[in-house]
């Protein structure tokens, strides 16, 4: 048995949130993840429910804080308000945990299960859905390990990462070690065998290629130009401009080198709504048209005077918009500001502390997919790559090619833009399809259906806050997975079947004390 200061017990759910962070990027101590969680467990076995529900609560909070640090390069507000309200997950798997009575082995394993459960209620509960900060992001510099996800999706692959850590915590501090460290062993040959079947590198499909061009525009030029497009500032500073300039010359520069099939700029890299500017319009028509390539760009639409994050497909030809896809799936705070009429005060508290005015936008939807020379592309726009179920709505519609268009300048050279890529490797992964990444600023990519990814990088190797093009050549799709058809299950049987487990422990130690009492 290992004895810890009683003063210190309290704490250990916190050293378990403060281990996560170094996990989690910008450290990126991959093998953390493995025993970060473990002094949380330790501490959970003798605890009382309200002492293991606060500190619980204490740990998680820190763990969103630290981990999605970037929030609050946007707005202290939204850091606050995730790390609060995403505490409260942590408080009741505390709670469960420290209440549930069973063999240690049991023990483990409903732990592992109730915190990927819990991982999953995160990433879907409505408009509080916050897919980040999922124990395999850790993990997505090494897809070998995240092979997992390709059968059991990303949820489940959570479930094998926390049962290797709560095994150990029980192999750790229980006298009969054999059964949870058996457990042990399984769980971690679950993780590390399904990488006997990851893909190899294949060949590009009929030599299509794709044109990346990502600038470097610092949001608050974007706001500038947003604003100037809009016709809200009394003095014309030509940023709009320059915005588009900038990508019309990195992508006359790069075409010097051939003919993509497609050429892609990040989202909203067009300041205001495109089509409600005739000039720009009819300029940037005469370049697709000399270039010889559709385009496919974020841009503001607007419908009556409702305003959109779109995606647009100009056609090469007659620089008619082919095919329009609006966000459907829209950033709560950044985009709109949610429960205006629940929570007045807080909507009041948000605004105030807002680094720039807000205008309400408004959710696409349908899912549209782009047909470009023979490929079905789904275009997610900035953090809907986040959402598995997006992915795999899109497959079900035909989509073989993923290519995600963001602008990640709010958060400049912060951890946000490599967890960015860690959605995307989890998204190739579990359904063995190419992502692309096209992102003003960093970090545009390639992610193969294997999890590989090549980022663009200057010639100092540097991936953020750099503009620069890349060209790829994106493989067919690997094949139908498992996850396809399993993820949502999966996930919804690690939150219901901790809870089921739960309630008949409680009703089994509620009968138990009143045959005592008899």
């Amino acid at each position: 048995m290992i004895s810890v200061p009683r003063g210190l017990l309290f704490f250990l759910p916190s050293f378990s949130a403060l281990l996560l962070f170094l996990a989690f990027p910008p450290a990126g101590l991959f093998p953390v993840v493995f025993v970060c969680l473990v002094p949380w467990l330790v501490y959970l076995r003798g605890a009382g429910a309200l002492k293991a529900a606060a500190a619980s609560y204490i740990a998680g909070f820190i763990t969103i804080a630290t981990t999605c640090y970037w929030l609050g390069v946007v707005t202290l507000a939204g850091l606050f308000a995730a790390a609060f309200i995403g505490g409260f997950y942590y408080a009741v798997f505390g709670a469960l945990v420290a209440t549930f009575k069973g063999r240690p082995l049991w023990r483990a394993l409903f732990a592992a299960a109730l915190f990927a459960g819990l991982e999953f209620l995160r990433s879907r509960l409505f408009w509080l859905a916050f897919p980040w900060a999922l124990l395999p992001h850790t993990l997505y510099r090494v897809p070998h390990l995240l092979q997992s996800a390709s059968i059991i999706g990303t949820f489940g692959t959570s479930f094998l990462i926390a049962a290797v850590n709560f095994l150990l915590a029980e192999t750790i501090v229980e006298k009969e070690r054999k059964p949870s460290a058996v457990a042990l062993c399984v769980a971690f040959l679950l993780l590390i065998l399904p990488a006997v079947w990851m893909p190899k590198e294949a060949s590009s499909r009929g030599g299509f290629k794709i044109l990346v061009v990502q600038g470097n525009i610092p949001q608050s030029v974007k706001e500038l130009a947003l604003e100037e497009a809009r016709g809200l500032l009394e003095v014309v500073v030509d940023k709009s401009v320059k915005v588009m300039d900038d990508h019309i010359r990195l992508t006359e520069e790069a075409l010097r080198q051939g003919r993509p099939n497609l050429i892609v700029w990040p989202e909203t890299m067009v300041p205001g709504a495109l089509l409600l500017q005739p000039n720009r319009y009819a300029r940037l028509c005469l370049c697709v048209g000399r270039w010889g390539a559709p385009l496919l760009l974020g841009s503001e639409h607007r419908h009556g005077c409702l305003p959109y994050n779109s995606a647009l497909l100009l056609d090469p030809h007659n620089c008619l918009v082919r095919k329009r896809y609006d966000k459907m799936v829209l950033v709560p705070v950044g985009e709109y500001i949610p429960a205006q009429s629940l929570l007045p005060f807080f909507v009041y508290v948000v605004l105030q502390m807002m680094p720039y005015e807000p205008e309400d936008i408004q959710a696409g939807d349908k899912m549209t997919l782009f047909e470009v020379g023979g490929r079905r592309i789904y275009v997610p726009i900035c953090f809907e790559l986040s959402f598995d179920d997006l992915v795999r709505e899109a497959l079900d519609r035909g989509a073989d090619l993923v290519v995600n268009i963001s602008n990640d300048a709010w958060f400049e050279d912060s951890a946000e833009l490599d967890l960015a890529v860690a959605q995307g490797v989890l998204r190739a992964i579990e359904f063995r399809i190419p992502v692309i990444r096209c992102v003003n600023a960093g970090i545009s990519c390639y992610i193969s259906p294997s999890g590989r990814f090549k980022l663009l990088a200057d010639r100092e190797g540097r991936t953020k806050q750099i503009e620069g093009v890349m060209w790829v050549e994106p493989e067919a799709m690997g094949g139908t997975t498992l996850s396809r058809f399993l993820a949502e299950p999966v996930g919804w049987v690690l939150l219901i079947a901790p809870l089921v487990a739960w309630t008949l422990s409680f009703v089994c130690m509620c009968r138990k004390d009143t045959r005592k009492q008899h």
